[in-house]
């Protein structure tokens, strides 16, 4: 999500890919707290009842498109 933007570089930069994966790498206080964060986040919208449920609805539409 947007709150992980900060982490990317930009398309055919391997010196700002270097410097992010380096800067990550070196600061265990960041990645900690972008685990917390991340680990939070996908218990709240990752949940496998959720998963399933989006997963049949998708199949469902497609189902009834096909008829």
């Amino acid at each position: 999500g947007p709150q992980n933007y900060p982490f990317l570089a930009p398309p055919r930069n391997p010196e700002a890919l270097a410097e992010q994966i380096l800067d990550f790498a070196t600061n265990s206080e960041k990645r900690a707290n972008v685990g917390l964060e991340n680990r939070d986040r996908v218990s709240k919208h990752f949940l496998p009842e959720m998963m399933c449920e989006a997963a049949i609805a998708v199949i469902s539409s497609r189902l009834v498109q096909a008829k």
